[in-house]
């Protein structure tokens, strides 16, 4: 084969390995409360100070860390978190919306 061939041939092998890869990051589990499962945040509380936004893990107690950020090589760009303009309160002990497009 031409040379010309050769090098086609192992660009798109390197594209296929670099969205299989992309693939594999997005799907690798997130321990704790992230932007990835919001679900593991918690979201218990007392009072109304106990609870705060943040934005892509939604209304949590004030003591947890959600981590956020992107995800993969390509299709991580469009998983940022989108924040919220909504009040966190504390309703029958669980932190959450009041007011806002959110409500829960």
């Amino acid at each position: 084969m031409k040379t010309g061939w050769w090098i086609l041939i192992g660009i798109v092998i390197f594209i296929i390995l670099f969205l299989a890869v992309d693939q594999i990051m997005i799907r690798l589990p997130t321990p704790g409360c992230s932007t990835f499962n919001p679900e593991k945040c918690d979201k218990t509380c007392t009072i109304d100070e106990d609870c705060r936004s943040a934005c892509g893990c939604g209304c949590i107690n004030t003591e947890e860390e959600c981590k956020t950020g992107k995800r993969g090589l390509i299709s991580g760009i469009s998983m940022m978190p989108q924040c919220i303009q909504a009040e966190c309160k504390c309703i029958a002990e669980n932190c959450k919306y009041i007011g806002g497009p959110l409500q829960e």
